[in-house]
C-alpha cells in the first residue's frame, strides 16, 4: 500500500447528493411557480432535467457552452415539452435553482465521519467541474468546508476534468507529488480517466451499475470502504 499524503476529491455524487438534492429543489420549484397544473408528473421532469444537465455539461467540459448558456439551456430543454418557453420565465425558474439547490445539506451516507478520519491523516482538496461559487456554498451549507484546504474549480482554471492540466495545477499548487495522491470520485471518465492517464492513484465510487472501462486502482460502494485502507 502506497503512503497517500494528499486525497483529491470529487464534490458532485461523491460527497454532495447532487441527485436528490437537485430533485427535491426542482420539486420546490415546480410548487412555487405554480406549475402543477402542467407538470403532473415531477419525476418524469427531474428525470428530463437530468439527461438535459448531462448533456449541457459535457458541452461545457468541450468548451461547446459558456456557465449562462449551462444554467439556461438545462431548464428551456426540460420545460420545452410542457410549451413553457419564455425566455423571462426560464431565466426565474433557473435563478430560482441555482439560489436554493447549493443550501441543500444531503450528503452520501457517512460523508461526515469519514472526512472528519481522513482529516486527521491527510490533506484534503476538492477538484470540481462545477463553479466555484456554487461548489463553496454546497460544501458551506452541508458543513463540510472545514475538512478541505483549498478547492480547484473548471472554471477558475479554465479547464475541466478529465483534462490533464486540471490535476496538474492541482498537483503543484498544494507541492504535492504524484505517488503521493490519490484522486476519489464517481465519474469513470473524469475521476477514472483523467487522474490515470495524468499519473496519480484513483478511487472509483461505484454507486449506480455502470461498468468501468479502465482498471481503478480502488473500487468502493460506499465512502466508508476508505476506511478500510486509507
Amino acid at each position: 500500500m502506497k503512503q497517500y499524503k494528499h486525497l483529491f476529491f470529487d464534490l458532485d455524487r461523491t460527497l454532495w447528493d447532487f441527485d436528490l438534492n437537485s430533485a427535491e429543489t426542482l420539486i420546490e420549484a415546480v410548487s412555487h411557480f405554480k406549475l402543477e397544473g402542467l407538470i403532473s408528473n415531477t419525476g418524469l421532469f427531474i428525470q428530463n432535467f437530468n439527461i438535459h444537465n448531462n448533456f449541457v455539461w459535457e458541452m461545457y467540459r468541450q468548451k461547446k457552452m459558456d456557465k449562462h448558456t449551462v444554467r439556461y439551456e438545462r431548464f428551456r430543454l426540460a420545460l420545452e415539452p410542457y410549451n413553457i418557453t419564455d425566455k423571462a420565465f426560464i431565466d426565474k425558474m433557473q435563478a430560482f435553482y441555482l439560489a436554493n439547490a447549493p443550501l441543500k445539506k444531503n450528503l452520501f451516507d457517512n460523508c461526515i465521519e469519514v472526512l472528519d478520519y481522513l482529516f486527521r491523516k491527510y490533506n484534503l482538496y476538492i477538484v470540481t467541474n462545477g463553479f466555484y461559487e456554487t461548489q463553496l456554498k454546497k460544501m458551506q451549507s452541508s458543513d463540510i468546508d472545514r475538512f478541505f484546504k483549498k478547492v480547484f474549480t473548471s472554471d477558475k482554471l479554465g479547464y475541466s476534468k478529465p483534462d490533464s492540466k486540471i490535476f496538474e495545477y492541482a498537483i503543484k499548487s498544494v507541492n504535492a507529488r504524484k505517488c503521493e495522491s490519490l484522486f476519489i470520485g464517481d465519474d469513470f471518465v473524469n475521476d477514472i480517466e483523467g487522474p490515470k492517464k495524468f499519473g496519480i492513484d484513483q478511487v472509483w465510487l461505484k454507486t449506480n451499475h455502470v461498468t468501468c472501462k479502465l482498471e481503478p486502482t480502488y473500487t468502493i460502494e460506499s465512502l466508508q470502504e476508505l476506511k478500510t485502507f486509507l
